[in-house]
C-alpha cells in the first residue's frame, strides 16, 4: 500500500439517507424502548465520529429514522468499522442490527451495552 492511499482520508460510503434531524437516542434509552434481545433489534445504516467534541470523540450509528449515541470507549471499534470495506458493504446492505443490554457495572450502578446481530443470519 502506498503512503498516499494509506494516510489520505477516505470519505465513508454508507448509502442510507437519513431523515432531516433525527433524534438521537443513548443505549438506556433504547433499552427503554425495548430494543433488549435478538428478537427487537435496530438495523445498523451508517456510523460515524464526531471530532471535537466537549468531552473529546463521540461515537455514534444511524438507524431507522433515529442516531444512536454510542459510549466513549466504542470509538475505537467505530473507528476500525468505518474503515473496513467488507464492514460497509454489510451496512449498506442492511446485514448489521444491535440490540442494548444491561449490566451493573463495577461501582455497582447499571450500565449499557451494544451487542451486535448478523441480520441476515436471524430465523425470522
Amino acid at each position: 500500500m502506498s503512503f498516499a492511499s494509506k494516510h489520505n482520508k477516505k470519505a465513508v460510503r454508507f448509502t442510507f439517507q437519513q431523515v432531516e434531524n433525527p433524534q438521537y437516542f443513548k443505549l438506556k434509552d433504547l433499552y427503554a424502548k425495548g430494543f433488549r434481545d435478538e428478537k427487537n433489534v435496530f438495523t445498523v445504516r451508517g456510523a460515524y465520529i464526531n471530532h471535537g467534541g466537549r468531552y473529546g470523540d463521540s461515537a455514534a450509528l444511524i438507524c431507522d429514522g433515529f442516531n444512536i449515541n454510542l459510549p466513549s470507549h466504542m470509538c475505537d471499534e467505530i473507528r476500525v468499522m468505518i474503515d473496513d470495506p467488507a464492514d460497509i458493504t454489510s451496512i449498506n446492505n442492511g446485514e448489521v442490527g444491535g440490540y442494548v443490554y444491561e449490566y451493573q457495572n463495577k461501582n455497582g450502578g447499571t450500565s449499557y451495552g451494544l451487542r451486535w446481530v448478523d441480520l441476515e443470519a436471524l430465523p425470522f
